[in-house]
This record gives structure tokens, sequence and C-alpha cells, in this order.
């Protein structure tokens, strides 16, 4: 239950309040005083908000070990006991992604530090470079790979010198020979977004996708839930029953990966034991999404799991071109 604070004289327009008064008759505002400390607001922020009294203790254990049990709760009726399915999916999803934004800047961070190392040892052993033997290197029929490098080298210089303008870096790189681009107006507004992202930290652009991914994702969920009513159609349930299903099965995903997320960053974890715990997450959630469906739309084993594989193939899809127009849009808009 919200709490309030109810004053007798609403703070907007002057008028004498009764104390039943949740707004104010004449002006609208809510009847509340919202002077009072900092450890006081955080803590009615929590309760009134994040819900964690009562509701979130009941809805723990079924949400974890019991998929579709609180689906079938909040669509009979029976609400008032648990947390609502879209705040349970915001509290997930705002962990994750703050997990997964630490993460991914973490590991550029260091890709990073490793790159000016590199750098650092190129620039060294130039001169050995240079100095090879030209008769032994013609015997040699390949791509040497110092020239590879130094030649992305000169392309990211390029990129990154902020001197130079748009027109000048692409003339720059046009008079290398391994490109040849086209000055149309659609080339030099994608090459200034190029330009434009490597002349920041690569965590920066990263940190920027991520935080347009809440939104793809919640864009997603109605139409996981519009696939699952065109999917189960016969079984008449009403398309915001498959939005709170939607709503559930997502805050697990989310979930368990922020568990992963959390052993990535809490420990140094090897690539073999990272893979090993991916691929069990994977198929707890394959696990978890069966018994969920089969529950909430109490079908045969089998034909619960031919749907399963058919939303699976769809959904995938969607999320993968989702994931890409996302990906490209904020990379337009950086």
């Amino acid at each position: 239950m919200k709490i309030r604070r109810k004053t007798q004289q609403c703070l907007n327009c002057g008028l004498t309040l009764n104390t039943i008064y949740h707004y104010c008759p004449r002006c609208g505002q809510e009847n509340n005083d919202n002077n009072v400390s900092f450890g006081t607001f955080v803590q009615e922020f929590f309760a009134n908000y994040l819900s964690f009294d009562t509701k979130f203790a009941h809805s723990v254990v079924p949400f974890l070990i019991k998929p579709g049990f609180l689906t079938n709760r909040f669509n009979e009726g029976k609400r008032v006991s648990y947390v609502h399915p879209l705040r349970l999916y915001l509290i997930i999803s705002v962990v994750f992604f703050f997990l997964a934004t630490w993460l991914v800047r973490s590991t550029l961070e260091e890709i990073s530090l490793e790159d000016a190392a590199l750098d650092a040892a190129s620039s060294n052993a130039a001169p050995e470079v240079a100095a090879l033997d030209s008769a032994s290197a013609e015997v040699v029929d390949q791509v040497d790979p110092a020239e590879a490098f130094f030649g992305l080298r000169q392309v990211t210089d390029v990129l990154e010198d902020e001197s130079l303008t748009d027109e000048e870096a692409l003339d720059s790189l046009q008079r290398m020979d391994s490109f040849e681009i086209d000055s149309t107006a659609f080339t030099m507004r994608f090459f200034r977004q190029i330009r434009r992202v490597a002349q920041n930290d690569l965590d920066v652009f990263a940190g920027f996708v991520l935080q347009n991914m809440p939104i793809m994702m919640f864009m997603l969920i109605p139409l996981f839930a519009l696939l699952l009513k065109l999917l189960y159609i016969r079984r008449e349930k009403l398309y915001v029953q498959h939005l709170v299903h939607a709503l559930h099965l997502h805050a697990f995903v989310l979930f368990l990966f922020s568990l992963l997320l959390l052993l990535f960053l809490a420990f140094n974890i090897s690539d073999p034991v990272g893979n090993w715990l991916i691929t069990v997450a994977s198929w707890a959630i394959v696990v978890y999404v069966y018994f969920s469906f089969w529950r909430v739309y109490q079908q045969g084993w089998f034909k619960t799991l031919v749907k399963l594989f058919m939303v699976g193939i769809v959904y995938f899809w969607i999320l993968f071109i989702f994931g890409l127009s996302e990906a490209m849009i904020s990379f337009m808009i950086f």
C-alpha cells in the first residue's frame, strides 16, 4: 500500500482538505507531503515501488522453481499476495542491464590496455621489421603480419585524427590501395558515424548501445505475447494474459543471466568453465519455459514441446532482427 503523509491543506492550490482525500478535488494534486528525510524517502521508495515486503517473499520461491505458477495466479485474479509481473520484470531488468554494462565496459577497458601494450611493443619492433633481409622476404608468398598490422593502424589513425575533416579523411583512405569509397550522401553520413565511434572510447559506444537495449526488450515482450496469442488462439485467453506470461518468462531469463554476470564479474572464470555455465543456463531456460507453457496452457507434453520449438525458432529470428536494428540505430544516432 502506498504510504501517504496527508495534510489538511493542498500544497498546490491551498484548498482545505479532509484527511479522507487522497487527491485534491480542485487541482488534482496528490495529498502527500514529500518533505521528509533522505532515509525516509529511500525507505518509502523501496516500500512503494519495489515491494520488498511480504509480496516479494511470497513471489520469489514460485518464481524460481514453479514455472507458470505466478502467471496462473495473476490471471485468476489472486494478485494481492504477489509482486506485479511488470514490476518484477522492471526490477530484474534494471539489475541485468546494470551488470551487463559493467561487464562489457570492464572487458573493453582490459582490451584497450592490451592493445596499448601491443602498440608499444610493435613500435619498439618496427626497426627490426624494416631491417629484414629483402631476399628472404620475397621467398614467403603470404601477407606479412607486420604490414597488415601497420596498414590497419594507418586506417585507425586517419579515422581518429580530429584535425581532418570528413572529406579529407575519406580522401586519405581512398588513396590507400584497398579502399574504394563512393562519396554519396549516405556514405558520408555512415562514414561520419564511423569516425565519431573511432574518436571515442569503445566502451563509451558499447555503453550507449546497451543503454538502448531495455527499450528494445520492452518492445519485444508485446510481440512475444502476440506470438503466444496466435499459437494458442484456441485456448480463448485474452492477449493481456499472454502478456503477463511473457513478462514472467522474460524476467526469469534476465534473472538467470544476471546470476551468470555476477559470477563472471566476481571470479576470473576461464573460457571452458564459462561456456559450460552458459550451456547449463540455456538448458535451464528451455526446461523452465517448457514447464511454464505446460502449466499455463495445459496441453499434452508432446504438443507443448512442438509449440515451444516453434516459438523458439520464430522468436530467435525476431530477437536477431531487433538486436541488429537496435545496434544500427544506436550507431547512427551516437
